[in-house]
């Protein structure tokens, strides 16, 4: 995922979700870029591309509802 990513700009943090039983991958995961442009430039030009043969969908986090 690093990888993917670091071609749009800096990668400050990677975060991939597993199941707390199984240890399983949740196919989730967060990407921290480095810059407000980073972020805007790896949604533009990641999403729907294929990573393992499976298409990412990448978009901006939204804060969490209170």
């Amino acid at each position: 995922m690093r990888d993917l990513f670091k071609g749009a700009g800096a990668v400050e943090h990677v975060n991939l979700l597993s199941d707390q039983e199984t240890g399983q991958p949740k196919g989730v995961g967060f990407v921290t870029m480095g810059s407000a442009a980073d972020a805007a430039r790896a949604c533009e030009t990641l999403n729907g591309k294929s990573l393992n043969g499976r298409k990412v969908r990448v978009n901006m986090a939204e804060s969490k509802r209170q």
